[in-house]
Parts: structure tokens; sequence; C-alpha cells
């Protein structure tokens, strides 16, 4: 468990900038702060692997860029994956998934989030899924995020609902 925790204006050139976790039970992040994060493979800021679940709440991801995926966050292999009360601004993505990306994560939840200005060359803007089961997202706002395709969330290969959110 991370809580009360700031990352500021780390490089990494390897595969994420501030947090990697890799082949861990359940995993939480409250009320933490990323901004200016950078890497050259998947995760500017945080990067999971393998996990079986992910909790992030009150999160705040600023400028983190990645030359690959997953502009701030990049998640891979994942059980359950919960995103809450949670900004991403102005986070960028060479590839996809601007300021996150969830590959074959089996259940994602975004609740009462929100994304600004976020950026991915290819497809999701803000948020990238390919290879899940369920995508559910309530109460989100997207605002103002690019792609070349799903300039707000690009989804493949998952089911998908979406209640109460702004576009």
């Amino acid at each position: 468990k991370i809580e009360r925790s700031s990352s500021d204006k780390l490089q990494k050139h390897g595969m994420s900038g501030a947090i990697y976790m890799i082949n861990i039970g359940d995993a939480q992040i409250i009320q933490a702060k990323f901004v200016q994060n950078k890497a050259d493979g998947k995760g500017g800021a945080i990067r999971a692997v393998q996990c079986t679940s992910l909790k992030h709440k009150l999160l705040f991801f600023q400028n983190n860029i990645c030359n690959k995926v997953g502009g701030a966050v990049s998640l891979k292999k994942i059980n359950d994956a919960l995103h809450t009360k949670s900004i991403f601004l102005r986070n960028t993505a060479r590839e996809y998934g601007g300021s996150v990306k969830f590959d074959t994560v089996h259940k994602i939840k975004i609740m009462n989030c929100e994304y600004f200005q976020n950026k991915a060359i290819n497809t999701g803007g803000a948020v990238f899924v390919s290879g899940g089961k369920t995508l559910k997202i309530k109460n989100t706002i997207f605002l103002n995020n690019q792609a070349h395709e799903g300039g707000a969330v690009f989804v493949n290969k998952c089911n998908i609902s979406v209640n109460f959110s702004d576009f």
C-alpha cells in the first residue's frame, strides 16, 4: 500500500518512470501525486504487471510522458483495476493510452475521475483498453483529449458500459 506520496520529475530509460510493480497480489495507491515523470517503455509514472488487484484513489497525474504506451499508467494482466476520484492532466504517450493503457485487465472500473488534455499519437487519447472482459465508466469527465482514433477512449475486445459521464 502506497499512501500520501509524491513523485516529481523522475526519468527512467526503462519500463516505468516512478513505480514498477510485477507479480504481486493486491496493491493500493491512495492520495498520491505524479508530476513530470518520464519513461521510455510503458507507464510514464506507474507500470503494473500480473497483479491480483490494483486500486487507485485520489491520485493526481500531470505532464507525465511515455515514449511508448500509457503516458501516466500502464497495466497488464490484472484481474481487477479500480480508479476512483483521480485526475489525469496533460499526460502523453507516443503510441497509445495518453493517460492510461489497460492490456488484458479483466475488470476495469473508472469512477469519479477527470481526464483533461491527454494525448496519444495513435489511439486512446485518455484511455486505451484491449483484451479485458468489462470496462465500466461512471461519473467521469473526458475533456479535450486527443488521438488519431478514440480521442477520449479506445476499446478493443472488451464489454463496455458508460453512465453519467461527459465527453
